[in-house]
């Protein structure tokens, strides 16, 4: 069996591929994830503006919109799974959001933590509602999403 380690840094590949965050040589890289994350907080896309990619990355936190210990939860409690299936269940749910490291402090910490989970009135629909639940607004940016507003 797979332990949860392997798992998480096979999602992260994964993402990088589906979001095409790849390096200069084509590979998958933590950092250009990061940096070049699609989706971003409203303060931490400030930072982006006033510090350059290196100190930007110091000030910074990437952050799954759905923790990963609950989609690997989530792809456990599937009975079977055709490659659609799970192309289309990582496209909508392994998405990387760029917030500060207040932003994760307060999603990490203090009542209402939420970590590891999703708000307890979760509808299983809207992969931001963490982000919601703490007031972080979260915008798109760099996709053919682009055009959409910051996230409510």
């Amino acid at each position: 069996m797979l332990n949860n380690k392997l798992i998480r840094d096979i999602l992260d590949v994964c993402e990088g591929y589906i979001r095409n965050i790849l390096n200069s040589q084509n590979n998958y890289n933590h950092s250009t994830l990061k940096y070049n994350a699609h989706w971003i907080s409203l303060k931490a896309s400030q930072i982006k503006k006033e510090f350059n990619q290196s100190e930007c990355l110091k000030k910074t936190h990437r952050e799954h919109a759905i923790p990963l210990k609950l989609l690997i939860s989530q792809l456990y409690s599937f009975e079977s799974l055709e490659i659609k299936q799970l192309k289309e269940f990582l496209n909508k749910n392994l998405i990387s959001v760029l917030i500060t490291k207040d932003e994760r402090d307060d999603l990490d910490q203090g009542v209402g933590n939420l970590k590891d989970s999703m708000p307890k009135d979760w509808d299983n629909q809207n992969v931001f509602a963490r982000f919601d639940n703490k007031n972080i607004k979260i915008q798109c940016i760099g996709t053919s999403n682009s055009s959409k507003m910051a996230h409510d």
